[in-house]
Parts: structure tokens; C-alpha cells; sequence
């Protein structure tokens, strides 16, 4: 391994509560900004009076009509994030990775459970006795590395595509084992991070009946005071 070995970060991406756009998730934690706002789903509100989901996000904008309609939303908000850290990285809009070698380039990716909205759905379908059938995407849409084979089918990435399902240190985990792979020259190049899209019943009320939900969110802080109260500390 060779310990010495520099590794640079050349671009990012992110789809968050704040907005599409690293620019935009940073100008809200540097103004001082909350991103929890009421749960905009009735259903969902009876577990989560609160949430920080991204409300926002239309995949439609930058996603053709048949990769919306086959893939679950976490894979469209990863999938979106690694098209902005691509161009960040001066790759272009379609990838352009010019003299690197497409089996030197990796794919590592956190994701704790994948798309658990595709798999409730069907099995909503199921249970409620409508259908005896499910759509033929619902398993490749719901298994949690849909994101990562995603981004590289999309990219003709084929070096190493890992997905890491480590609960809450699943993109940590991620991050580190594509810092990894660099240092012992496996490849050139690594897109790393993580996807997530949680907002289902059964998995709010888990958290709920563990007691992992919050029921209120911190106010919202006027630039430059970013200080939380003893209460909101604890939330």
C-alpha cells in the first residue's frame, strides 16, 4: 500500500432538504438555516409531525421520463448528486472522462436500506388484495445498490461498484473504503457518498416506537448566529 499517496477531492454533488446543489445546501448551514419543516404528507404526519425530507426535489428535471419511472427516489437523488459532482469535477454533462481507463474508475456508495417506498407499494398492492402481481421493477428498483448500479450504467463505469450498508455510518463507511481502494492503486478514480430515502410508514413508525423522531424542529436563525438553545441541542 502506498501510504503516502495523495487523494484530492475534484468535485461533489448533493440532493438535500435544502435544495438541489451543493451551493445551496451549503448557503443554508452557513446562514444559519433549518431544513425541518412539517411533514407535508397527512399519513405520514401520525409518526413524523417533523421532517427534513427533500420537498423540493422533481426528478423530472434532470432525469428522462423512464429512469423516473424505474427507479426509486433514493436512486434519483443519488443518481442526480453524482451528475453534479461529475461536472463539478470537469467532466461534462455526459461524463467525459477522457484519458481515464473506465476499469480504473470506482463506484462506492452507503446506503443503510434502499428503496423502501418501491417495496412497500408492492406490498401495499398485495396485501389490500388489488393485485395479485407486482410490477416487474419492483426488485431492482427497491434493492438497496440500485444507486450505484445506476450511476454506472448511466456513466459506463466498470471498475469496482460496491454498495455498504452500515446503518447510520453507511456513507462514511463508503467514503473510507473508496479512500481505500485509491491507496493500494486498485483505481484512479472513486465516485463515493451515499443515498437515502426513508419516508414510508413502517420505517417511521420503527423509529418512532423507538423513540429516534423528533416532534419539533430548531427555529430558524438570522445569518450568522448559528446557535442552538439547550433544547435543541438535544434534539
Amino acid at each position: 500500500m502506498a501510504e503516502k499517496t495523495r487523494i484530492v477531492v475534484t468535485g461533489m454533488g448533493a440532493v438535500t432538504p435544502f435544495g438541489v446543489g451543493v451551493t445551496t445546501f451549503w448557503d443554508g448551514i452557513v446562514g444559519g438555516k433549518s431544513a425541518v419543516r412539517q411533514t407535508e404528507d397527512e399519513y405520514l404526519r401520525g409518526w413524523a409531525p417533523v421532517v427534513a425530507a427533500a420537498h423540493d426535489f422533481d426528478p423530472a428535471l434532470y432525469l428522462d421520463k423512464k429512469q423516473v419511472q424505474n427507479s426509486d427516489r433514493f436512486t434519483q437523488m443519488g443518481l442526480v448528486a453524482a451528475m453534479e459532482a461529475i461536472r463539478d469535477a470537469g467532466f461534462g454533462e455526459s461524463g467525459d472522462f477522457g484519458s481515464y481507463a473506465m476499469d480504473r474508475i470506482g463506484i462506492s456508495v452507503g446506503c443503510a436500506f434502499g428503496g423502501v417506498q418501491t417495496l412497500e407499494d408492492g406490498a401495499a398492492r398485495l396485501s389490500s388484495g388489488r393485485s395479485s402481481r407486482v410490477g416487474p421493477r419492483l426488485v431492482p428498483k427497491s434493492i438497496p445498490n440500485a444507486a450505484a448500479a445506476s450511476i454506472a450504467m448511466r456513466y459506463g463505469i466498470r471498475g469496482p461498484v460496491m454498495t455498504y450498508s452500515t446503518a447510520c455510518a453507511s456513507s462514511a463507511n463508503a467514503i473510507g473504503e473508496a479512500s481505500y481502494w485509491l491507496r493500494l492503486g486498485e483505481v484512479d478514480m472513486v465516485l463515493a457518498g451515499g443515498a437515502e430515502c426513508l419516508f414510508s410508514p413502517a420505517i417511521l413508525a420503527g423509529l418512532r416506537a423507538a423513540g429516534a423522531l423528533a416532534t419539533e424542529g430548531p427555529r430558524h436563525l438570522p445569518p450568522g448566529r448559528v446557535r442552538l438553545t439547550r433544547r435543541e441541542r438535544v434534539w
